[in-house]
């Protein structure tokens, strides 16, 4: 009798794997599957500027949990401290891919140290371009504590 029950409740979770795999694909969420995951992964080491940051947010976005999420947390709070001169890329993507600033902002998180959350919120506050004003006040209420 233990054998049948297992067998129906393993047909059960496969048939609910064949449901939700295709009800994701229809509402345009792809499935992070094991490759991709290594490739994002690997990709996170060469995020050395706001375009490979896009590309590899383009490419695999649909990983971004665990290990990789905090990978991208790094990555993003290091170029807003170490390459603020390069935040003009950053803002130019985030204005025509708006779903990118969004990625970027919510990778400005708890992860990063007090200490570089104070100065990405200086560097908003004081070296930000003139005409990015409105996403520089976005960064910098990120930066502050809830």
């Amino acid at each position: 009798m233990w054998g049948a029950e297992m067998r129906a409740i393993i047909l059960g979770i496969v048939a609910i794997g064949f449901l939700i795999g295709p009800a994701a694909a229809a509402q345009g969420q792809r499935v992070c599957t094991h490759e991709d995951a290594d490739r994002a992964d690997k990709s996170l080491d060469g995020l050395n500027d706001w375009h490979h940051v896009y590309e590899s947010f383009k490419r695999y976005a649909h990983c971004d949990d665990g290990a990789i999420a905090e990978g991208y947390s790094d990555k993003i709070a290091s170029l807003l401290v170490d390459r603020w001169a390069s935040v003009g890329e950053l803002f130019h993507l985030w204005r025509t891919h708006p779903q990118f600033g969004r990625f970027v902002l919510a990778h400005v998180d708890e992860l990063m140290s007090p200490e570089q959350a104070e100065i990405i919120a200086k560097n908003a506050r004081q070296r930000c371009p003139p005409e990015s004003k409105k996403y520089c006040r976005i960064l910098e209420r990120k930066t502050q504590k809830p």
